[in-house]
């Protein structure tokens, strides 16, 4: 490929996806991502995408084209408009298929959004993220704004290439921090796909500040690319599933899901406690900020499924239960965070914000919520712990928590001539903390090398918990932000045993020994669907 830049981009794939959606599979795949429930509930004011505008990057077909068939009957009513120059001669029967899922308007979860751009990944890389005749070489490449707030990548590429035509990590390191900065700085929600297969060769699902959407049978890749000291290895590439054929389809169907988070933000300002702007000036309320969606999803994820089409898409298995599928962030290789219930992600926004104490947030502040603080590390006066006091819980339950916050990409802080590549990952740690039992931590996520931390624990009943972020050792002052979400699922305990029979003292002295245990399993076992 011969781009205007010093550096090409290595290679890129269309990722694998359904041409043509049945009604059938409508049906059972919005009711396995929670989308049924959350529709039930809502009714009428089902938010449905509408206002927020969105883009599509498309690897070029074989016949070079990558926007999709603006006549497509579920794309009536829908303004497409290709940002790529030049642009697509034709259709591609791949970005068609993408954007059904993503915004059509029968086969998508937000049928609303009517604002779509359409870029080609080549286009979208040395256009967008570097703009014509600028060479990220010479660190003067400033990302064009943009005012979309949800990017769809349902391609692949195996990096960027040196003049010479072999891999260079510091060039495909240049293009990561480019995109991690125009995620941050333009709050632009970045969605991206991986590889259909186990080769851990995901170029942009390396990137930090991005959602990366695999599917729910696993046969996905689950790595990243190490580049630097930043994007390093080790590193779990996969924060959500859904339960589909193709890591493509799971991208759109999960940008549609955001949309939709997206729009119910926007139409209830009450659920935040402040917003921000981007560059454009655009309002963002914390409740759709990047950092907060991502959590959203990962705080809601069903850890348990029992999908209508499991015989062929699959459920997840005994998340984390092997210490094999374990990250040291809290997810599971396999799953990231679990499979996508927008019905529980949509509860925990509508929860409301709900600040630290040491930021004046009140103490029994529930069991599912978010809060976005601003301010964080220790830096002007701010705090360097956060504590979320969460009550006292009277019922069994099991508590999903995802901390999450974006790589500090310095960009163009120091100056608005040139872009600064110099980042930082700040170190933050998550923990849960029983109060009732002397303050114990129970749980907690304590990576080095990830901006998310997760927790997903079994709860007693009539026990005060809390949880708590902190600074982790070793690191100075920073000024920096997060969000955090967190939702429980109750779940009924049933009747361990009924029976006549006489049990002696020393049955009933293992029986107790052993019940705690058998209540766990026996609530995981008996707990609702959504999980």
């Amino acid at each position: 490929m011969n781009c205007k830049s010093a550096l090409t981009l290595r290679w890129l794939v269309l990722l694998g996806t359904v041409a043509l959606w049945h009604s059938s599979t409508h049906a059972t795949l919005k009711d396995d991502i929670g989308f049924t429930d959350l529709s039930s509930l809502l009714g009428a004011s089902l938010p449905s995408g509408s206002g927020v505008p969105v883009f599509q990057v498309e690897a070029q077909d074989s016949s070079g084209n990558w926007a999709p068939n603006a006549n497509d009957s579920q794309f009536i009513g829908k303004s497409i408009a290709d940002l790529a120059l030049p642009a697509s001669v034709g259709a591609s029967s791949h970005s068609t298929s993408v954007g059904r899922y993503f915004y059509g308007n029968t086969t998508s979860t937000s049928p609303g959004i009517t604002d779509v751009g359409v870029h080609s990944a080549s286009t979208w890389l040395f256009q967008q993220l570097v703009p014509a005749g600028k060479n990220p070489g010479e660190r003067r490449a400033i990302p064009l704004e943009t005012t979309r707030r949800i990017a769809n990548h349902s391609w692949v590429g195996g990096g960027i290439n040196d003049s010479s035509g072999n891999f260079s990590a510091t060039g495909t390191s240049t293009f990561l921090r480019l995109a991690d900065w125009l995620s941050d700085i333009d709050e632009l929600i970045q969605i991206y796909g991986i590889q259909n297969n186990a080769t851990d060769n995901p170029f942009f699902a390396t990137a930090l500040n991005g959602i990366v959407s695999g599917v729910t049978d696993a046969t996905h890749a689950d790595g990243v690319i190490a580049l630097d000291s930043i994007y390093v290895s080790g590193r779990p590439s996969i924060h959500v599933v859904t339960p589909i054929t193709t890591t493509s389809s799971s991208a759109g169907i999960t940008s549609s899901a955001i949309a939709l988070l997206i729009e119910a933000a926007q139409q209830n300002p009450s659920w935040s406690d402040a917003s921000t702007t981007n560059r454009n000036n655009n309002l963002i309320q914390n409740a759709e900020r990047t950092e907060t969606i991502k959590a959203a999803l990962m705080a809601g994820a069903s850890r348990v499924t029992e999908n209508t089409t499991s015989a062929t898409q699959g459920d997840i298995d005994e998340y984390r239960v092997l210490p094999t599928n374990q990250t040291d962030n809290g997810l599971d290789w396999r799953y990231g965070a679990g499979q996508l219930n927008i019905h529980r992600s949509y509860q925990i926004l509508a929860a409301g914000e709900a600040a630290s104490i040491e930021d004046g947030g009140s103490v029994n502040s529930g069991y599912i919520g978010f809060d976005h603080d601003n301010q964080f590390g220790g830096s002007g006066g701010s705090n360097i712990t956060a504590t979320y006091d969460l009550g006292l819980i009277d019922h069994p339950s099991e508590l999903g928590v995802a901390l999450v916050w974006n790589l500090a990409v310095t960009g163009t802080a120091n100056s608005s001539l040139f872009f600064d590549e110099s980042a930082v990952l700040h170190n933050l740690d998550l923990e849960l903390i029983d109060v009732t039992n002397g303050n114990q931590v129970i749980a907690d996520s304590t990576s080095t090398i990830n901006n998310t931390e997760n927790i997903w624990f079994p709860l007693q009943a009539n026990t005060h918990y809390q949880l708590r972020v902190t600074r982790a050792s070793g690191q100075s002052d920073f000024d920096w932000d997060y969000s955090l979400a967190w939702a429980e699922v109750p779940t009924d305990v049933p009747v361990i045993m009924e029976t006549d029979i006489p049990i002696p003292l020393w049955a009933l002295a293992i029986l107790g020994l052993g019940l705690g245990y058998i209540q766990k399993q026996q609530a995981i076992a008996s707990a609702p669907k959504y999980r």
